[in-house]
């Protein structure tokens, strides 16, 4: 990823990178905790952190944290499960 899209992503509303991860559902936790754009979530040092926003689903704080890292191989990891349905 560039430096121009990973600044792009952070700038992002967290309704939205949410959406494109599929886990609109988590919106609602996010911004009761103050999260608004994807930049929010510098914040966060490790994975485990997830669980304080209450976000307990494994696969669902991996998904969120790997795309965080923005490394091509996560993101070409979902999308193929995406294309699964899972």
């Amino acid at each position: 990823m560039s430096q121009e899209d990973d600044s792009t992503s952070k700038e992002l509303l967290i309704e939205d990178w949410l959406h494109n991860l599929n886990l609109d559902h988590l919106t609602e936790k996010f911004h009761k905790q103050g999260f608004i754009r994807v930049d929010d979530f510098k914040q966060l040092n490790e994975m485990n952190d997830l669980n304080e926003y209450e976000i307990t689903d494994m696969k669902e704080s991996k998904r969120i944290w790997f795309m965080l890292e923005g490394k091509q191989e996560h993101k070409d990891m979902f999308k193929k499960l995406d294309r699964h349905g899972l």
